[in-house]
């Protein structure tokens, strides 16, 4: 059964007809149980055991996105780089809060 935390269950219906709706609240509180060192780790053990899927996606969004962004991330500076790779791997830590992978 999917999970969004130990307080909210969602149940298997709700994924088959696609009628989720967890409140923010619960997102929220979801996202502020990843803060700190068990969602730390948590990142760390999805990137891990992840690294050859993750390293395929990369070559694909490459190979995808390259037509139209060209060299566009070598003009970063070091600040625009920094940024993009930290609202990337936000994403991950949203993800990972709303249930199991």
């Amino acid at each position: 059964m999917p999970w969004v935390n130990e307080k909210y269950v969602v149940e298997e219906s709700e994924v088959k007809e696609n009628t989720i709706d967890v409140p923010y609240s619960v997102q929220k509180a979801a996202l502020e149980a990843m803060v700190g060192p068990n969602g730390l780790i948590a990142v760390i053990r999805f990137l891990i055991e992840n690294w050859l899927d993750i390293t395929a996606a990369a070559r694909q969004r490459l190979d995808e996105g390259y037509p139209q962004f060209g060299s566009e991330m070598y003009r970063w500076d070091r600040e625009r780089r920094r940024y993009e790779i930290i609202t990337e791997l936000a994403d991950t830590v949203n993800y990972l809060s709303s249930g199991d992978v």
